[in-house]
């Protein structure tokens, strides 16, 4: 419930910051958190997230992996590290 109320908060935020500033940041590197961009809560946009994470990776350039002891405890993050 903690990060769900955290991702109510923050998501709104970074639509309209990238809905504002898009054109500036098509300029510069993306970033794709996803902890914040995979739904905690609903099975079915969770999955669909998950799903998406290889079409993601395939136009990244790099990985960054903030690690945490629980990294491996989310199945999609072994898969997203499995699959870059």
């Amino acid at each position: 419930t903690g990060w769900s109320a955290v991702g109510m908060i923050i998501c709104p935020a970074v639509f309209l910051f990238v809905g504002v500033f898009w054109q500036e940041m098509s300029k510069s590197p993306m970033v794709f958190l996803d902890k914040l961009c995979i739904h905690q809560c609903d099975p079915d946009l969770k999955s669909r997230g998950i799903r998406s994470l290889a079409g993601f990776l395939k136009h990244s350039e790099r990985l960054v992996v903030l690690w945490t002891p629980s990294y491996f405890t989310r199945l999609w993050c072994t898969y997203e590290l499995a699959s870059w």
